[in-house]
């Protein structure tokens, strides 16, 4: 029966264990009398003891295989004849004994096969290259190197004759020149229905490797070596034989570490395993320490793939789902067969949907509008369409006879409309370079009219639309506007939605000036039915508001819990480098400006390896790193960092971005603090002038920047000619005081 250890208990059980293994029975037994151990933990104790008791025996048979071994050999094994074979060459060594070339030399057919003979009598490898020899007799796949004949040597000992296979192993075949992606999966699917062809004949290999699984030179698959295949039948104790056999850790599953039944889920982590090396130029998931990696394999962490992977997009994605399901800790949450990883290899080569991957429609409309905020404003002119087919799905309602058709009609219509919004923001994503602001604001004056004259009726599709208008007037700087849709409690079954209204009502406090007020609305807020990744956000807005506020201890504990809250989800990793950022502003703010360095540069690394160079969290922690600098006096490095942010800026988010805005205001004080007045105010004529012709002179950015720009001209001599109005408490005049304060995000 297996044993459910969690990571900790695992922890204790290596500690105990690496304080007796050097120890003689006697004081084993005498010190295991002592622990305040679990009767479960204290028996895996034993176990493991025991394991490890056997083990020190075979080393010390090890120098007896070694002495047999050279003893082969110095008997000149070439020319020797075993059965109707002559040996030719020495191919080499493993764990079960030495393997040798040799032709058939009866006359009948010339072929070359592979001899293995036993290395040691013993009776433990005695019974598992008889379990070998047992499996492969039951196999017969192309993909599978298959077993000709078995015997008895009278001097050289007992001997498998097996398909000789000419090839190297998948790694090294996989940096073959001219080898694609799509060949390294197509090799994985086909190793992975080998597998499960074996499986099916009541066969485990239990030790799948990259050098058991060869590459021939016409590119063909062969799985070799089932030296610790285990049999599948009801009559073996499968405690016991999980226990003898042997495997190699790097590729072990979590059940193997823990000597406990192995099953066909444990081949399928292995080519989890060796599917991420193959996409990753040899990195493991677990990294290359082996204490590290069995840690790492029990509490379940699964690295998800590096961003620089040859595949598209979408298709990393699916990759990187397929490999944290096969990876899974528990068993029962990876794939059920190598059969399943198979097909989902296939429809990932095929570009069709993968079973590991399921996305929703609204979280995919949801994601897609946040990585092109400019564009996600394309959306209002789909509420139009939604909101057609909602009227139409009402008329059709009243119109039914039953309620039956209702239901019918109403679903139909609901479909439609779903597959017409999915067109057009796929179409929407091709057309952006044609968006402009004042498009934009006209599609939001029509998508909030409609809430009004058509949306009355349908209290969840008003939900809804109303937070996707909200976002994309929080993306255009329109906090007040945003704050009307989302102030109301929403009439709404999904949790979802609500979830992310309560966020963005939270985020619009703070970007309206009122952190007090976005710090009592998220106090007031259910967490228990958020999951960690939303109640990581919910943190980090929390810290933010408090590093406002000047509450320095409190905001690094809500950074802290948001940084270990987060997911390895793409938002989570969103939500874990800005617990990251948060934290490095703590440490700027209190002077450590060494630490906020480290903790920024090695997060900047983090965001280009995980997401590459062009995104949003990119973006921020480079802001930050040119504030930083700009602290610091280091007013070189600081341009650089600013000049890089204005230009991501203006190329993810537009000329209207926050950080676009705030980019070009570091960029002025720097050449103000350089001495380079000119330069100084030509960054602000240009803001204004890019400003003013996208919004008008009554944008709050415009009046902020003109106000500033008025004041570089008194401070020069010089007659502005600018008039401003009257600044209120806006979101730039909020920011720019924020800025004044600790000039970091």
């Amino acid at each position: 029966m297996s044993i459910m250890i969690s990571a900790k208990e695992w922890n204790r059980i290596q500690f105990h264990f690496n304080e007796l293994c050097d120890l003689q029975p006697d004081q084993q037994q005498t010190i295991l009398a002592t622990l305040n151990l679990e009767s479960r933990l204290r028996n895996e104790l034993v176990r493991l003891l025991a394991v490890d008791s056997s083990d020190r025996a075979l080393e010390r048979m090890a120098i007896n295989v070694h002495q047999i071994a050279e003893s082969l050999r110095s008997h000149g094994l070439v020319g020797e004849t075993v059965g109707a074979y002559r040996i030719v060459r020495r191919l080499g060594a493993g764990g079960m004994g030495e393997v040798y070339l040799a032709e058939r030399c009866d006359g009948q057919f010339d072929v070359q096969v592979a001899i293995k003979f036993l290395s040691s009598p013993g009776v433990r490898k005695r019974e598992l290259f008889k379990r070998e020899q047992q499996a492969l007799a039951r196999l017969s796949h192309p993909g599978i190197a298959r077993i000709f004949d078995a015997g008895e040597h009278p001097r050289l000992g007992a001997y498998l004759v097996m398909e000789y296979v000419e090839g190297e192993p998948i790694n090294k075949a996989a940096l073959r020149p001219g080898v694609s992606w799509r060949s390294v999966l197509s090799w994985l699917a086909d190793a992975a229905e080998a597998v499960a062809y074996a499986h099916q004949n009541m066969v485990l290999h239990r030790d799948l490797k990259p050098d058991h699984v060869c590459i021939t030179p016409e590119g063909s698959l062969k799985i070799l070596d089932f030296g610790v295949a285990g049999l599948l039948s009801e009559e073996a104790d499968s405690n016991t034989v999980t226990q003898q056999a042997g495997f190699t850790p790097r590729y072990a599953a979590p059940e193997q570490i823990l000597f406990q039944p192995a099953t066909t889920r444990t081949d399928v982590y292995a080519l989890g395993v060796i599917l991420y090396e193959l996409m990753t130029d040899g990195l493991n998931p677990f990294g290359e320490n082996i204490d590290r990696m069995t840690e790492l394999k029990l509490k379940d962490f699964r690295q998800p793939l590096p961003r620089q992977t040859p595949l598209g997009s979408s298709r990393r994605r699916d990759l990187d789902a397929i490999i944290f399901r096969s990876l899974a800790r528990e068993p029962e949450a990876r794939y059920g067969s190598t059969d399943e990883l198979a097909a989902d290899l296939r429809r990932l080569l095929d570009n069709q949907a993968v079973s590991a991957r399921t996305p929703g429609l609204m979280e995919f409309i949801w994601r897609w509008a946040n990585r092109h905020p400019l564009s996600s404003v394309t959306l209002f002119l789909c509420t139009c369409m939604v909101l057609t087919s909602i009227g139409i799905v009402i008329e059709y309602a009243h119109k039914a006879e039953t309620e039956r058709d209702i239901a019918v009609q109403e679903a139909d219509q609901s479909r439609a409309a779903s597959k017409s919004l999915a067109g057009l923001i796929a179409h929407f994503a091709f057309v952006q370079q044609y968006d402009s602001q004042y498009f934009s604001r006209d599609l939001l004056a029509i998508g909030q009219a409609s809430l009004e004259s058509e949306l009355n009726s349908a209290p969840e599709a008003r939900s809804y639309i109303e937070l996707v208008l909200a976002q994309s007037l929080l993306n255009l700087e329109r906090y007040a506007d945003a704050m009307a849709l989302v102030a109301t409690e929403p009439v709404t079954s999904s949790q979802w939605v609500r979830i992310e209204r309560d966020l963005l009502r939270a985020r619009l406090y703070w970007l309206n000036g009122n952190p007090g007020a976005m710090l009592a609305y998220l106090n007031g807020l259910d967490v228990s039915k958020m999951t960690f990744k939303d109640r990581a956000r919910l943190e980090n807005l929390r810290a933010t508001g408090l590093i406002i506020l000047g509450d320095t201890e409190a905001a690094t504990a809500s950074a802290i819990r948001a940084k270990h809250m987060a997911d390895r989800s793409e938002e989570g990793f969103e939500a874990f480098v800005e617990a990251e950022n948060l934290l490095a502003v703590i440490a700027s703010n209190k002077g450590d400006y060494a630490v906020a360095q480290t903790k920024l540069e090695a997060l900047l690394e983090l965001t280009h390896t995980r997401l590459g160079y062009r995104n949003m969290a990119s973006v921020e922690v480079m802001h930050n790193l040119a504030q930083l600098a700009y602290k610091r006096d280091d007013l070189e490095l600081s341009y650089y960092y600013y000049s890089q942010v204005a230009e991501l800026s203006e190329e993810l988010f537009g000329v209207m971005s926050r950080h676009y805005f705030l980019a070009k205001q570091g960029l002025f004080r720097v050449y103000w603090d350089l001495g380079d007045a000119e330069a100084a105010e030509a960054v602000l004529v240009r803001l204004l002038s890019t400003i003013e012709a996208v919004s008008g002179t009554e944008a709050p950015a415009w009046q902020s920047t003109a106000d500033q720009l008025r004041q570089l001209h008194m401070t020069l001599g010089r007659e502005s000619g600018l008039t401003c109005a009257p600044q209120e408490a806006g979101p730039f005049s909020v920011v720019k005081h924020f800025f004044d304060q600790c000039r970091m995000h």
